[in-house]
């Protein structure tokens, strides 16, 4: 995918099929990656859920949610005079940090998807940086802890202009193999250090990029 780094996308009418990623994140650099994939895939579409500033509880997010599903989904729409039923979502991520979170406050969002069939939690030891930096590189500095050092280490790969969404999202496939790779647990969904579990999100978007990348 490294030769699409360049490329202009457009997305087209929806396609039938489109599947609806609802994505709960922490930070504008989050929004930012996700809401770009919705842009070039005609299969993709992407919701981000708004952020409350200085509110970032388990009991905030969770209501958060709450309140945008009921708002975006339980309610009937009428056009025309008849009925129609709600669009339905088929994914709900959670995409956290370490470095913001208790243990305890992970684990109790973790708690709430293991009881919501459309509910998932994708988390990064320390922070989001961990996903972008695989897209790149691998990480092979045991030195490397902070979210400081990692951010860093992002903008060098861009020869310190800062972030790009483009340049990055062009190797989601690159990101997924490293982040993979790097996961010796698997069965757990809490990462070790300088891991991240955002793999397995990108993974069920990535199902739905395929031919939806077209360039103008």
């Amino acid at each position: 995918m490294g030769s699409t780094q360049n490329r202009r996308y457009k997305r087209g009418e929806p396609h039938r099929d489109a599947r609806l990623f609802i994505i709960v994140a922490e930070g504008q650099r989050e929004d930012e990656y996700f809401r770009y994939f919705s842009k070039i895939s005609r299969r993709l579409k992407i919701h981000i859920v708004p952020r409350e500033k200085g509110r970032s509880s388990p009991n905030d997010f969770l209501r958060r949610v709450t309140n945008y599903l009921a708002k975006e989904f339980d309610t009937v729409l009428e056009s025309k005079g008849e009925e129609k039923a709600p669009e339905t979502y088929d994914y709900l991520w959670f995409v956290l940090d370490v470095d913001m979170w208790q243990r305890a406050q992970i684990d109790e969002i973790q708690h709430h998807c293991n009881n919501e069939n459309k509910w998932s939690i994708a988390i990064s030891n320390p922070c989001f940086e961990i996903w972008l930096h695989n897209h790149m590189a691998a990480i092979t500095s045991d030195a490397m802890l902070t979210c400081k050092e990692f951010k860093h280490a992002i903008s060098r790969f861009n020869n310190h202009e800062g972030y790009a969404v483009h340049r990055f999202a062009s190797k989601i496939n690159d990101a997924i193999e490293r982040s993979r790779r790097d996961d010796q647990h698997p069965e757990h969904y809490y990462p070790e250090i300088r891991t991240t579990k955002v793999y397995l999100l990108a993974e069920k978007m990535a199902k739905f990029l395929g031919n939806g990348w077209t360039t103008q």
